[in-house]
């Protein structure tokens, strides 16, 4: 049996108004370099929903051609203190340059991934999977054999201050991510990057692989998360599949470099281990 492979680049909360021409040369640079299949950014995309920073943030998009790449709003997406915009037309920006809303999916070979938008105009921060994206989970081909979920709030987080700010009711979702035989969710909001099955958090039957990126190119870093994305290299024989999570950290000679490296297997399509 034919095997198959597909590289993701994991990109989140680039904040687009607090970064540099320098940080995104670089970015662009080892994007091209390792050229892969789909680059996913989940959300934050600005930092402030302003029409400039959305025209940035299209115009870096541009310059990834001809790499297939795909967004979906934050929380900071949406205008802070522009309420009737807030109110009326909260994703304005965001379709103007990204288009909305939020349906899209992509498939190649045996993978697949439905992008969901966890935002909520009546939330500053705060997000959750809605009921239209908790049923769309159930429209995955049924020929794809590893099954990608993306959205910008986080289902868990390595520092506990952070708590405040994963996925609400996850007593909803992630029963229907592991019904619909979801392998890998993609997530940002924290700036703080972690793989680690879910388990961790949520025991039960089949794991599946939390992914969640740090800042690619905000000034917001966190403590020892400098601006960073994850490359996720997945291949499949059959039933059984391997990720590779790999960490690239801008390094100090100004340059994004692999720091970590982390690997995980699925034997049969019940679930995932280290």
């Amino acid at each position: 049996m034919t095997g198959h492979r597909i590289k993701i680049a994991h990109l989140s909360d680039p904040h687009f108004g607090t970064t540099t021409r320098e940080k995104k040369d670089a970015l662009r640079e080892i994007l091209m370099n390792l050229s892969p299949d789909w680059v996913v950014l989940s959300g934050d995309i600005t930092q402030r929903a302003h029409k400039t920073q959305f025209e940035e943030a299209k115009a870096f998009c541009d310059s990834l051609t001809p790499l297939d790449v795909m967004s979906i709003p934050g929380n900071h997406d949406i205008p802070l203190f522009d309420l009737s915009s807030r109110l009326f037309s909260p994703y304005a920006g965001f379709e103007n340059d990204f288009g909305f809303p939020v349906s899209d999916r992509r498939k190649k070979g045996p993978f697949e991934i439905i992008l969901c938008n966890s935002t909520d105009r009546f939330r500053h921060i705060q997000g959750e999977l809605h009921s239209r994206d908790l049923a769309r989970l159930g429209s995955f081909s049924g020929d794809s054999t590893v099954r990608i979920v993306a959205f910008h709030q986080p289902l868990d987080c390595p520092k506990h201050v952070d708590e405040k700010n994963l996925l609400r009711k996850t007593d909803q979702s992630v029963p229907a991510l592991k019904i619909n035989k979801v392998d890998l969710t993609l997530s940002g909001h924290i700036h703080d990057p972690l793989t680690r099955l879910s388990d961790d958090r949520y025991p039960g039957d089949r794991n599946f692989v939390v992914s969640v990126a740090g800042t690619c190119l905000s000034s917001r870093t966190r403590y020892l998360a400098p601006n960073s994305f994850q490359l996720l290299d997945i291949s499949t024989e059959g039933e059984t599949a391997r990720l590779v999570s790999t960490r690239y950290d801008l390094l100090q000679g100004g340059f994004f470099g692999p720091l970590s490296e982390k690997v995980l297997v699925r034997p049969q399509r019940d679930g995932w281990t280290e």
